[in-house]
């Protein structure tokens, strides 16, 4: 079964890209939590899925970005997936961005806002602070900034439209 989902996965994603002209993938990965699986269950029943939907999107599309969720995760059971951007929320008893950066062996990096945190609800000195810490841990060359998983629909949006005007030199 999950072979059939890993298939159709990919055909979708081929498809987006090919008919649809996206150029990139949002991969969402689950099973990193070490409280849930074992790295063998992981390597078993996971990751063989994953990994085929990735290799079918390489050279097809320009770039994935592979998210990898949940807390508690082993990173290290993603760290060859086949992304040209990795994302987690650090915040979760997980990897540092600067140490997640250094098991991903250099590519670039999407994170430091705390997707539950004040680029959501505020207020903008404490979204400010995060900006702030985040850049002098992660610097500017290799990284995206953004949340480490997804924003409730509540957002302010104003909120999203500040942090990225911080950013401006």
């Amino acid at each position: 079964a999950m072979q059939v989902i890993a298939e159709d996965l990919a055909r979708f994603y081929v498809a987006c890209i090919q008919e649809a002209g996206v150029n990139g993938i949002y991969f969402s990965a689950q099973g990193g939590e070490k409280d849930l699986m074992t790295d063998e269950e992981h390597a078993r029943f996971v990751k063989p899925f994953d990994l085929y939907v990735l290799e079918a999107l390489e050279g097809v599309a320009e770039f994935v970005v592979g998210h990898f969720c949940g807390k508690g995760l082993n990173l290290a059971r993603f760290a060859d997936y086949p992304v040209q951007v990795a994302n987690w929320a650090h915040q979760s008893d997980n990897l540092s961005l600067g140490e997640g950066r250094m098991l991903f062996g250099g590519i670039t990096i999407l994170g430091g806002l705390d997707e539950r945190g004040p680029l959501v609800y505020g207020p903008r000195k404490a979204l400010e602070r995060e900006v702030r810490e985040t850049l002098t841990e992660m610097g500017t060359r290799g990284f995206i900034l953004g949340a480490g998983c997804t924003v409730p629909n509540d957002v302010d949006v104003e909120n999203l439209v500040y942090a990225r005007k911080l950013l401006a030199p």
